[in-house]
């Protein structure tokens, strides 16, 4: 546990000093999702991204995280 390692001093200071970061209890996975993260959909999903990379010629600059927790998919 990376708490005992690095001291609970530490973990109240840095939550002190960095006021929005917050420690969460983490969500369940769902059985569909666990299923899915295997070494063949894995290997697929990067087959895939290095197609679409290599037939868009896209830069480094072109590429963007984004963080899938703030995007709504439900239509309105």
């Amino acid at each position: 546990m990376i708490i005992k390692w690095l001291g609970w001093d530490w973990l109240q200071s840095f939550l002190k000093r960095n006021p929005t970061v917050s420690v969460r209890t983490p969500e369940a996975t769902s059985l569909a999702r666990a299923q899915a993260f295997n070494k063949v959909q894995i290997a697929a999903y990067f087959d895939k991204l290095e197609e679409t990379l290599d037939e868009h010629k896209f830069t480094p600059a072109q590429i963007y995280n984004v963080d899938e927790s703030a995007l709504s998919i439900v239509q309105s």
